[in-house]
C-alpha cells in the first residue's frame, strides 16, 4: 500500500479507500514496477472503536506485551462473542522494529500477541454478560480466555509514518469476520 491515513480517505495508486470505524477498508495490493497497477485485494473489516497504544521504549518485546495488555478488554465485543477479526494497525517504524529484535513476520507478531492477550476466567462476572454469548462460545486456553481464536484472527496492517511509537488497536464488533475480495480497474 502506498499511502494510507487513518479517519480518513487513503489513496492506493489512484483507487480511493475509506476508512471509518463502521468498515475499516485494509487493503493491501501487489504490483510489480514493470507492469501498470491494475489489480488489488481489498479487505473490509467492522471495528468497534480505536484505542490509541503509545510506547516510547523502543524494545519490541515491550511494546507487543502492552499492545496485548491494551487487547484485553472484557467489554470489547470479539471477546464478548467470542469470534472476530480485531485489527491492529502498526507503523512501519514499528514494523521495522519488531524485524530487528526478532519478530520477523506477522505471523510471529499475531502468535505473540495470541499467547499473551488472554483474560483469567475468573476477571469475568459469574453471570454471563451477553446470555446469547455464553462462556462456551470463546477459546479458552490454562483458564485464560484467549482475545482471538487463533493467532490469524488478528488482522495485522502496516500502515502511518516512520516512527515506531504509535500502534492502534481496533477490536471487532460482534464475531463479524473480515472479507477480502480480488479488485480490478
Amino acid at each position: 500500500m502506498e499511502h494510507c491515513s487513518f479517519g480518513g480517505v487513503g489513496v492506493l495508486r489512484g483507487v480511493f479507500l475509506r476508512i471509518s470505524c463502521q468498515g475499516a477498508v485494509i487493503g493491501a495490493a501487489k504490483t510489480s514496477r514493470q507492469q501498470p497497477f491494475r489489480h488489488a485485494e481489498v479487505a473490509v473489516a467492522a471495528p468497534q472503536g480505536t484505542n490509541n497504544v503509545l510506547v516510547l521504549s523502543g524494545n519490541a518485546e515491550d511494546t507487543l506485551y502492552i499492545i496485548a495488555d491494551a487487547m484485553m478488554t472484557i467489554g470489547n465485543n470479539n471477546v464478548i462473542a467470542g469470534n472476530g477479526n480485531p485489527v491492529l494497525f502498526i507503523s512501519p517504524g514499528l514494523a521495522r522494529l519488531l524485524v530487528e529484535q526478532g519478530f520477523p513476520t506477522r505471523r510471529s507478531v499475531q502468535e505473540y500477541l495470541h499467547r499473551h492477550a488472554r483474560i483469567p476466567v475468573d476477571r469475568f462476572p459469574s453471570q454471563e454478560i451477553v446470555p446469547s454469548k455464553p462462556m462456551a462460545n470463546r477459546t479458552v486456553i490454562d483458564g485464560k480466555v484467549c482475545v482471538v481464536r487463533e493467532p490469524e484472527d488478528l488482522l495485522v496492517v502496516v500502515t502511518g509514518g516512520p516512527e515506531p511509537y504509535h500502534t492502534t488497536y481496533c477490536a471487532s464488533i460482534g464475531d463479524c469476520k473480515a472479507v477480502t475480495r480480488a479488485v480490478t480497474y
